[in-house]
């Protein structure tokens, strides 16, 4: 008899982008958007596929890292800072990491960056601007977005972020993913 093997679950956070369209493609919708969806790398799972932005939590995401290395983003958070009392979907630290995770990952794949300037308030929209950002990102700060946004002045903007469900991979299935 085979002893059944214990697959690790791995935690994981995703973002789903939403764009609405300019013109309705069809007559009368007024509920028609753009879906941004990524090509997966086919040298990792799921290879080759289209797929939301988003990837594993790390340690850099995890709250008691932001905690320490990017403090006033960290308590705003999740302790109701006045930028965010509006937001009634940030509570906890379980949604923080995954919505840091979200955030980062999307950053990492696409250049998109949900975060504003800490001093202005503004969002970074230039191009040109976000693909220095991005490269400084990938070449200096890879492991830790909290230091880069930290350098650079940004907060992350959790507020554009929300909870919408969770997806886990089905049962015997390997690797064993557990999204949200």
């Amino acid at each position: 008899m085979r002893s059944a093997q214990v697959q690790r679950v791995r935690l994981s956070s995703c973002i789903i982008i939403l764009r609405p369209l300019s013109e309705p493609v069809s007559r009368g919708s007024d509920f028609d958007y753009e879906v941004l969806l990524m090509k997966r790398n086919k040298k990792l799972s799921f290879g080759g596929y289209f797929a939301f932005s988003g990837g594993l939590i790390e340690n850099q995401d995890l709250a008691s890292h932001w905690s320490v290395n990017h403090p006033d983003t960290f308590l705003q958070a999740t302790m109701g800072g006045a930028k965010f009392r509006e937001s009634a979907l940030l509570k906890g630290h379980a949604d923080f990491t995954k919505k840091i995770t979200a955030i980062r990952e999307t950053f990492e794949e696409s250049g998109i960056l949900f975060a504003h300037h800490q001093d202005s308030g503004e969002r970074i929209i230039d191009k040109e601007r976000l693909l220095a950002l991005r490269e400084d990102y990938l070449n200096t700060y890879k492991s830790d977005f909290a230091q880069f946004c930290r350098h650079h002045k940004l907060v992350p903007s959790l507020s554009q972020v929300c909870g919408l469900l969770r997806i886990q991979s089905p049962s015997g299935f390997f690797p064993v993913n557990d999204t949200q």
